[in-house]
């Protein structure tokens, strides 16, 4: 195989590579947030918040990047009952699974989390509204253990639960972003992780690092290529090698701290 050859090569699998995506699903009731903690996990308004109901008719797909997030309608209501919903949805072929509440669980959310499980699909618990909780003769701390008790009662084990706001009323750690991002990485595998890392809002300097090695290996890979490519004798093919791998290595590493052309074309004009 000849280097032009080789380079086309590695530019597909790179690709390709980026092509598979990190699948997560949110269930839960309508009104409890799951809109709007996507978007507070990618740090832009990517999927639309709305007054949604029981009537809702599809699940609302947002692909950001390296991860695909799949807001999924009610299960086992009026529009889709428990013995259409599978058939409809297919919820297994996720990688992971959150179940957003902002009040008590319903026996719904209950019976559909038992089928993840069934499935030895991962969930985590997202007490989402958090900033609502109060009761003047308790501590948010004494709320939550309650929420906690509540859960592990109801569901029959005791279960993680991450508390979470999506009001701009305070800093994203004062409202449960980074721990949730956190814990969805915990129940990933570290392929699956480095791209959850591409895609999520550096809310820390930890993620911050996470991506710049990210963007760190995908130098690498590039100049590997690049290196072997320093080898053609052809006059003029070896740049035009090059330029295609700078150019994958550059959309892989905008991707990663999520820049744009816009971005990069204010940056060159001031």
């Amino acid at each position: 195989m000849d280097l032009q050859a080789a380079a086309d090569l590695f530019i597909k699998s790179w690709q390709k590579e980026s092509q598979k995506k990190l699948t997560i699903a949110l269930f839960g009731q309508p009104g409890s947030g799951k809109s709007s903690l996507i978007n507070e996990l990618v740090g832009e308004k990517v999927a639309e918040v709305s007054a949604q109901t029981d009537t809702t008719k599809e699940a609302q797909i947002v692909d950001y990047n390296d991860v695909v997030f799949v807001d999924l309608p009610g299960y086992d209501t009026s529009t889709f009952p428990a013995n259409r919903y599978f058939s409809s949805f297919s919820p297994f072929q996720y990688d992971l699974f959150l179940c957003v509440f902002s009040n008590k669980l319903v026996q719904a959310d209950k019976d559909f989390f038992r089928k993840v499980r069934m499935s030895l699909r991962e969930c985590i618990f997202v007490r989402n509204k958090v900033d609502s909780l109060y009761d003047a003769n308790k501590s948010n701390d004494e709320l939550k253990k309650e929420i906690r008790a509540d859960v592990a009662e109801q569901i029959g084990t005791p279960q993680e639960i991450i508390f979470t706001s999506c009001r701009k009323n305070a800093a994203p750690e004062d409202r449960g972003i980074p721990e949730l991002q956190t814990a969805i990485k915990n129940h990933l595998t570290p392929a699956m992780q480095d791209k959850f890392n591409r895609s999520a809002k550096a809310y820390t300097y930890q993620l911050l690092d996470e991506k710049q090695q990210l963007a760190l290996t995908e130098v690498r890979k590039a100049s590997a290529m690049a290196a072997g490519n320093g080898l053609n004798p052809i006059i003029g093919v070896d740049v035009g090698i090059d330029a295609k791998i700078m150019s994958a290595m550059y959309a892989r590493i905008r991707k990663t701290f999520a820049i744009t052309e816009v971005e990069i074309e204010n940056y060159k004009g001031s």
